[in-house]
């Protein structure tokens, strides 16, 4: 299966929350997997100097079934990595105007 995309406003580092999503009106439990900083390439709209890190989760639906969740242009999160949280959890504010979310369902390599 392939991810959508899309870039969200968040009014920068004073700006809005980035929590994690309820799916289809479920609210999930995700495991936060794995975590990256970008370059300064990845972006062109940084408001800290910095184009933020990558944060992926992973929610196990059961089945072999889960959804994969990456959550770009974040700053410093307060949330530990193979730990679970709820939807609805803060995860941080953005480095830049906006977090980049990808999401999909039964991605091979949730990494990538």
């Amino acid at each position: 299966r392939r991810a959508k995309s899309i870039d969200v406003s968040t009014g920068g580092p004073n700006g809005s929350n980035v929590v994690l999503p309820s799916i289809e009106g479920k609210n999930l439990s995700w495991t936060y997997v794995f975590n990256y900083q970008l370059t300064n390439s990845d972006c062109s709209d940084s408001v800290t100097g910095s184009c933020g890190n990558g944060l992926v989760f992973v929610s196990y639906l059961g089945n072999g079934q889960h959804w994969t969740l990456h959550l770009l242009h974040l700053g410093n999160t307060t949330l530990t990595l193979k730990q679970s949280y709820q939807s609805g959890v803060i995860v941080g504010k953005t480095t830049t105007t906006h977090v980049h979310i990808s999401i999909g369902k039964n991605i091979k390599n949730s990494i990538l």
